[in-house]
């Protein structure tokens, strides 16, 4: 698909340029700026808050009477930032003995039950044999993306007096893609009914509001995007200068792909898990060694679809041949409304 759209764009472009007679060609820069969203659906996601996005790009202006083009390559930058809700974690459980049943943490010992431990940690301050079972509260945790594409636009549309638009498709490319992950985490032992439960100690791996281990950066190679793009705003015009034109606009972009769609997750030191304790398969390691993989690293893997919503700058610059007929081109309407408004603005 990709490679098909590349050749009608090449194809697109060579026969509008073909096209002298009555024809205005520019060389177009253009920087676009605003609010960027990954549409990421989770049900652990409370907030998705989104971020900072921006655009700078260059290519081929086209203009024929009314008609307008645009093609070029741009730079895409995007942030978004992520909240999740709290929840909680439990590793090992408590068996009654003598029935075989689990018995739920918060559950009353009484004296008929002979409460063991199955999984869990053995704390080896109590005693060699004092086996725990521990339960996370995990709160504050967080994503914060940011992603890179490189994007070739194809724009369409249409210049009517002082006001234009412009819609169509980008192709983009992933060139740089990354998360950091954070939370906090407070943890209690659960212990068989001659101790009871202990928090708060941290001096025997019971914490409060601890940070976790590894604040870790996740790359990611995100897949291809196609993207609608549209645009309206309004024409200023120029005269005696290498800048013929400027559009102010304001745009809104959106990948109608889900960029999520490759079959990868961030396994080293996670094992691919959305929290990570490493303890829970491993001996002499501290409880409280908490590793976070990001929701679209881990093997939750949810569908993404980015947006970016905000305002655009174009600058025209004119080749002088073309430069003949900026006048008759460029909207005589236009430049009218900009010289009323500047007499005006004197008054």
């Amino acid at each position: 698909m990709k490679k098909y759209l590349f050749y009608f764009i090449i194809f697109f472009t060579t026969s509008l340029a073909a096209q002298n007679d009555n024809a205005v060609h520019s060389f177009n820069i253009w920087g676009q700026g605003g609010y960027s969203y990954l549409n990421l659906k989770n049900s652990e996601v409370v907030a998705n808050l989104g971020g900072l996005g921006g655009i700078f790009g260059l290519g081929y202006g086209y203009k024929n009477n009314h008609f307008i083009l645009e093609i070029g390559l741009e730079f895409d930058y995007k942030s978004s930032k992520l909240q999740y809700n709290d929840f909680r974690m439990q590793v090992g459980k408590f068996i009654d003995e003598n029935t075989g049943q689990e018995i739920p943490l918060g559950t009353k010992i009484t004296s008929s039950m002979h409460p063991i431990v199955e999984g869990g940690f053995i704390h080896t301050d109590y005693n060699p044999e004092s086996r725990f079972v521990m339960l996370y509260n995990f709160t504050d945790l967080q994503d914060f993306y940011k992603i890179c594409y490189i994007n070739m636009p194809l724009r369409i549309g249409g210049t009517f007096n002082a006001f234009y638009f412009l819609v169509g498709p980008k192709i983009g490319l992933n060139a740089l893609s990354y998360a950091e992950t954070s939370g906090k985490h407070s943890s209690t032992g659960y212990f068989p009914q001659d101790i009871g439960y202990l928090e708060d100690m941290p001096q025997h791996s019971f914490v409060k509001d601890k940070v976790g281990s590894d604040n870790t950066r996740f790359d990611r190679k995100l897949n291809f995007n196609l993207v609608v793009s549209a645009e309206l705003g309004i024409n200023l015009i120029f005269s005696n200068t290498s800048l013929q034109e400027m559009r102010f606009a304001v745009f809104a972009d959106y990948g109608l792909l889900n960029i999520n769609s490759k079959n990868y997750t961030a396994n080293t030191n996670t094992n691919s898990d959305f929290i990570y304790i490493p303890a829970t398969n491993q001996v002499g390691i501290d409880p409280n060694i908490i590793r976070y993989n990001s929701l679209i690293t881990s093997n939750i893997k949810p569908p993404v679809n980015p947006f970016i919503v905000g305002v655009k700058v174009t600058m025209l610059f004119i080749s002088r041949n073309d430069c003949n007929n900026c006048g008759q081109y460029s909207n005589k309407k236009a430049t009218w409304w900009i010289i009323e408004s500047k007499k005006r603005n004197r008054r």
